[in-house]
């Protein structure tokens, strides 16, 4: 996987028939540009304006960095998402900068530049050393959804260098109107509707207000619905997705403006499809195989023999990654395949070739070729459209990624398509032409992430997860090599996996410049493969998990066969994370960790613990049933028995009396009100029960246990006197919220206690 900066690209957004801007007062989009005042600009780390040096006007700006980061920037600067803008300015130096000077551009969904979405540099510029003004450009898009720039002229270097003149102009026509899709293609298992959103421009055409909007659905030439709608700045038009009636069909969402005489001014159309999952994927994202998830495990950069496989599955591998220099020759691409279904592999392939995506007009050929032959190999288990295409095409590569859709799903309707994307501002882009989408968050980008490692792979696998919006399942790829300010030992890495495993992934991919076997990692990844990896991965997709995060940890809880799973993850890298929990076990907790402990220490209060978590560190417990349980506070609700000596009860027996302890809360740390009844019963038959006796109980707000808003405590006693030691005893809690809501619950552990 080749890596890239971030270079953000354009967006292949659908824009009206507009004729060109006038060019009139719009011929430079940023105020002050010679910098004949010291307004408009702030700069940061050694920036000022001078009179010293100056191309026109009166003064320039001068930065003077002793090697870290200098810049002048702009803020407020209006954006005008899918429109082409060059960005220029005249440079001066009397010295080598080397890998110095730059442009950055910071994106904004709003105009006021408070919500940051990305930015994108421009490569390094190497302005000439002779004492003259020099122009220097950089051309850039908007993406979708992008209403405000920050324009930054930056020195990365030691020296001086001056800038006067700079320009932001738009070299595309900025439209009349745009329309847009949420998805490129909608499942038919979601149902409900197409949502496509429009979005005018008065400002400079000032002619759509008081007109009206048509919004329509196309089938070829045929409208199948319309409506129309007052001029408004942003409309929003959902037809329902039962309109699109062939799978696979290109319908048309249209856009049609007209001014206040209702005359046709401007229009814009974007493509819809509608396609069933692939059926190797059910509702949930999982990849099902002989009716089992099957959760990809895979390395870059393989060894395509026997030998090689055997490696990479002790180190906890289940799938090979099939090289893009492989697709030419169709023969080596079975024959891999066959080697991968011989060694038990699944194989993930690289249909992109020479870094352009597989619809690309130059490898359709190539592809189609391929997937006619390999389609139905039982190998397969997808296919990969295309690697950083935010980072590495820049520019037009949106319908080449419509294009290896459709052309994926043209031979094949099992197996899912992935994309990998670099860039957080992309993702949502990504995940529009995929049915995963995969990320790589890596810390080595620049030091600012290396320094936040610890948490940086979580923040990208959930910007992930938001930008498919749940919708589709998201793989983490983690940096496996030394990159640029970073380099991961394998408890880093050990780490960075759970990260992403907390964050919601459900496939883990490692990257390395070489096969990782022969690097420092190999021993500590076999080690994680043989003794924690099945257990973790029993997490993904389980129905039983529970969350609890912060900005200093996360854990998660969850049972798996007769186990039950806690992860304690700390995500800072220089302090220790503590952890409250319920926890009843017969052992200490220590006894229970599988792996590395990290730091771990704890200390308890009756059944309330607190774990203390090593700077950077991951713990994972398991903890048998018959030993332990364990619940994070932020569980709905769970219950325990106790004597009145305060021991954990695994049964009830006649003519002792016991506590039922109740520990209740809600994972959105909300404040509410229990009211309900515990309810002791004793077995009269084989299917009947006898209610032996009830407490009712109704606290407005039920005691806090430790400092969590909506985690709570209640002890209700029975005295069992006099009670027969013979009938079967089980407890029942009734437990109502003040929406009325009723939920009985069967104790845990206690709900078939002989007496």
């Amino acid at each position: 996987m080749k890596k890239v900066l971030s270079i953000l690209l354009c967006l292949a957004f659908l824009w009206s028939t507009a004729p060109a801007m006038e060019a009139a007062g719009y011929e430079n989009f940023l105020k002050n540009p010679s910098f004949e005042q010291n307004k408009s600009w702030f700069s940061g780390g050694g920036g000022s304006v001078t009179t010293a040096k100056k191309r026109t006007g009166s003064g320039s700006a001068v930065l003077t960095s002793k090697g870290s980061g200098v810049w002048f920037a702009q803020m407020g600067v209006p954006a005008f998402p899918g429109t082409e803008y060059e960005l220029s300015a005249y440079f001066l130096q009397n010295e080598a900068l080397t890998n110095g000077v730059r442009f950055k551009v910071e994106f904004y969904t709003d105009a006021e530049c408070t919500k940051p979405q990305g930015w994108t540099y421009s490569p390094y510029m190497d302005p000439k050393t002779d004492g003259e003004w020099h122009l220097h450009s950089y051309v850039f898009t908007a993406p979708e959804d992008i209403y405000g720039f920050v324009v930054y002229i930056r020195l990365d270097t030691a020296g001086t260098l001056y800038a006067d003149d700079v320009v932001l102009r738009a070299t595309t026509p900025i439209p009349a109107l745009s329309i847009s899709t949420e998805q490129a293609f909608y499942y038919t298992e979601w149902g409900g509707n197409v949502t496509a959103t429009v979005r005018m421009n008065p400002t400079f055409y000032p002619e759509l207000t008081g007109g009206t909007v048509k919004l329509s659905l196309h089938n070829g030439t045929q409208a199948v619905d319309e409506k129309i709608y007052p001029y408004q700045e942003t409309l929003t038009y959902m037809p329902a997705l039962s309109l699109l009636a062939a799978e696979g069909k290109e319908y048309t969402v249209r856009a049609t403006a007209y001014d206040s005489s209702q005359k046709e001014i401007y229009t814009a159309t974007a493509p819809v499809y509608r396609f069933d999952r692939p059926t190797l994927l059910d509702d949930a994202g999982n990849i099902i195989i002989h009716n089992q998830p099957f959760i990809p495990v895979y390395f870059y950069y393989n060894t395509f023999t026997a030998e090689g496989m055997a490696r990479e599955k002790a180190m906890g591998a289940n799938t090979i990654i099939l090289e893009n220099w492989m697709m030419p020759d169709p023969d080596l691409v079975e024959d891999t395949l066959d080697l991968c279904q011989e060694n038990g592999m699944k194989a993930l392939l690289r249909l992109y070739y020479k870094m352009l995506p597989a619809g690309h007009p130059n490898n359709v050929e190539i592809v189609e070729t391929v997937l006619e032959r390999i389609h139905d190999h039982p190998a397969v288990l997808g296919y990969i459209l295309m690697d950083e295409p935010g980072g590495i095409l820049q520019i037009d590569y949106e319908d080449d990624l419509l294009n290896s859709y459709l052309l994926v799903r043209k031979y094949d309707k099992v197996h899912p398509a992935v994309i990998n994307e670099a860039p957080r501002a992309l993702l949502g882009v990504a995940g529009r032409y995929c049915d995963i989408l995969s990320h790589d968050p890596y810390p080595g980008q620049t030091a600012a992430d290396a320094n936040a490692y610890s948490s940086l792979v979580a923040e990208g696998i959930k910007k992930a997860v938001e930008a498919v919006e749940g919708k589709k399942p998201v793989y983490a790829v983690l940096q496996a090599f030394d990159y640029q300010h970073f380099n991961p030992d394998v408890t880093q890495l050990r780490q960075m996996f759970y990260q992403a495993l907390a964050a919601g992934a459900k496939g883990f991919g490692y990257y390395s410049q070489k096969a990782v076997w022969n690097t420092k990692l190999k021993d500590g990844l076999v080690a994680f493969a043989s003794s924690e990896q099945a257990a973790a991965l029993s997490a993904v997709n389980n129905s039983s998990l529970i969350k609890e995060d912060t900005s200093a940890y996360s854990a998660r809880t969850w049972q798996s066969a007769d186990d039950t799973y806690v992860l304690l993850l700390n995500l800072q890298k220089d302090a220790s994370a503590d952890i409250q929990m319920h926890f009843w076990g017969e052992k200490t907790p220590t006894n229970y960790v599988i792996g590395n402990t990290d730091g771990f220490t704890f200390k308890n209060s009756a059944a309330l613990y607190t774990f203390s978590i090593g700077a950077g560190g991951a713990v994972l417990l398991k903890l048998p049933e018959e030993e332990a349980q364990a619940h994070l506070l932020s569980d709905v609700f769970h219950v325990h028995l106790e004597d009145e000596a305060g021991n954990i009860l695994s049964e009830i027996r006649g003519g002792e009396s016991f506590t039922v302890k109740l520990a209740m809360g809600n994972s959105q740390n909300e404040e509410k009100r229990y009211f309900g009844a515990v309810a002791l019963y004793a077995k009269t038959g084989d299917s009947q029960k006898e209610l032996i006796k009830i407490h009712p109980f109704s606290p407005v707000v039920p005691a806090c246990t430790g400092t969590k808003a909506g985690q709570y405590s209640l002890a209700v006693p029975f005295d069992m006197n006099g009670q027969s030691t013979k009938p079967e005893y089980s407890i029942k809690v009734l437990l109502w919220t003040e929406d009325g809501r009723l939920t009985p619950t069967e104790i845990p552990g206690a709900g078939k206690a002989i007496g």
